[in-house]
């Protein structure tokens, strides 16, 4: 029933999971670099939260089926200077 914050700036990202019961996180991915074109993402937030910062040339897919939780994408992604748009699964 608390919350965590936590940051990475890994330049090879391949994705992840995260699992919080009852609490909240807050990710920020804003420095980091995909390896790829795509990243999965995978979340377990019974009765939890999440707030995920990511930067501009990612476009978050959502794919999750939220129980006892809504999500909202509040992303306004740009393709970066080559025209490139990463993918965050979620």
């Amino acid at each position: 029933m608390g919350g965590v914050a936590v940051a990475v700036d890994s330049q090879q990202f391949r994705g992840g999971s995260l699992h919080v019961t009852m609490g909240e996180i807050k990710a920020d991915l804003r420095r980091a670099a995909l390896a790829g074109d795509e990243a999965v993402l995978e979340l377990a937030l019974p009765m939890a939260g999440v707030e995920l910062y990511v930067p501009s040339n990612w476009r978050v897919v959502d794919e999750v089926s939220p129980f006892m939780g809504a999500i909202e994408d509040r992303t306004e992604p740009r393709p970066d200077a080559a025209g490139v748009q990463k993918r965050l699964v979620l």
